[in-house]
Formats: structure tokens, sequence, C-alpha cells
């Protein structure tokens, strides 16, 4: 393993445990899509027209896969369900 590799895994450890921190996780989140809300924004009012339209789509296009990935319904039933094979497989 490179030196590099193991850069990247540690950051995108610290990240997902920035993010799906039970406590602040959720604030985090929203605060990341708004920002990126209005990143998107500032780029359709700065951007040559083509651009702006094309990128402005496709970041409103994500968006919802986003919040998807993100929410708090699908992890927790996922980790329910986990934890009880895990506890079954043990006994």
């Amino acid at each position: 393993m490179s030196i590099g590799t193991f850069i990247r895994g540690a950051a995108i450890g610290a990240a997902a445990m920035y993010f799906f921190d039970p406590q602040r996780g959720q604030a985090r989140r929203e605060m990341a899509q708004t920002k990126l809300q209005r990143l998107g924004e500032a780029w359709n009012r700065t951007a040559p027209d083509g651009e702006s339209a094309n990128l402005g789509s496709r970041i409103q296009a994500m968006l919802p896969e986003a919040r998807s990935i993100f929410s708090n319904t699908s992890t927790s039933s996922s980790d329910n369900t986990l934890a009880a094979s895990t506890r079954s497989s043990h006994r």
C-alpha cells in the first residue's frame, strides 16, 4: 500500500466520521447541502450561459440522491438489521 492510498483512505474515513456523527452529523449534512445549493446558484449567476445551465441542472439532479445517501432513515434500519444479524450469529 502506498502512502497516497493510505492518506486518501484516512481522509475518507475522517469525512465519514464527521458527517455520520450521531450527535451533530445531521446538522453538518444539512449545512453541506445548503452550501452546495448556494454554490450552484452562484455558479448559475456567474458562468457563461451554456455552462451555467448544464452545471446547475447537474447539481439539482444530484441533490435528491445525496439526500437519500445521507438520510438517517435508511441507515438506521440497515444498522438494526446488521445488529440483529450479528447477535443471532454469536449465539
